[in-house]
């Protein structure tokens, strides 16, 4: 999946940290991997944010699991992300259907009140 936001420039060998930005460009370190970012619609601070998590996610899976190589955390750390992401959004699914099911019994009742006051303003009007 492309995500147009962040783009992938290249993969720095010079270990130039974090505080790297130039030209929209942000340098950071997952997997003791530097990486240069080119900031389009986010900000330097959430690439460095997601980049953290990321680097943290794949650290706490090969403390737990020594003897995986590389390109077993990697997998690991990316289920691990796209899990969590698709559990998000079935709860958002499942809130913004509770909140539309409240919002439709809402207005039914609204509804019936209006017609419950209309039929009293006619029966009133017919005394």
């Amino acid at each position: 999946m492309e995500n147009e936001n962040i783009e992938n420039i290249e993969q720095n060998q010079d270990g130039s940290n974090n505080e790297f930005v130039e030209n929209n460009f942000v340098s950071v370190k997952i997997f003791d991997q530097d990486i240069s970012l080119k900031i389009t619609d986010v900000s330097k601070e959430y690439l460095e944010n997601i980049s953290g998590y990321i680097d943290e996610t794949v650290k706490l899976i090969k403390e737990a699991n020594p003897y995986f190589n590389d390109k077993m955390v990697l997998t690991l750390a990316a289920l691990n992300i796209a899990d969590m992401l698709h559990r998000k959004e079935f709860e958002n699914d499942e809130q913004r259907q509770y909140f539309s099911d409240c919002t439709n019994n809402l207005h039914e009742k609204t509804m019936t009140i209006i017609q419950m006051i209309d039929n009293r303003k006619n029966k009133n009007s017919k005394l």
